[in-house]
């Protein structure tokens, strides 16, 4: 999956995100790069820890999957999830 693709997926889901408050405009590029570097290489193929027997296995969460784009976008749903608690636990804290 090219860098290109791999921001279009990003987008898609974090569009879901920006409907509960998360604010992702200044760090995005910064989060596409890290989730992509622990997908890809640097000639965008994948890292070999990332294929398993036949199988993806998902650098960020331990799961397995049969196909690489629904692991792709599960890992991105879960590093979105956690900025948007991080957020959620700053007000609670400032309140």
């Amino acid at each position: 999956m090219s860098k290109e693709d791999f921001k279009n997926v990003f987008k898609e889901i974090s569009k879901e995100y920006e409907n509960k408050g998360v604010e992702l405009s200044n760090q995005e590029n910064e989060l596409i790069n890290e989730l992509y570097s622990l997908f890809f290489q640097q000639d965008e193929t994948l890292k070999d820890e990332v294929i398993e027997d036949e199988r993806y296995h998902c650098p960020l969460t331990g799961k397995k999957y049969k196909s690489l784009k629904p692991m792709i976008k599960n890992a991105i749903k879960i590093r979105l999830e956690e900025i948007y608690n991080e957020g959620k636990e700053t007000v609670l804290a400032n309140d």
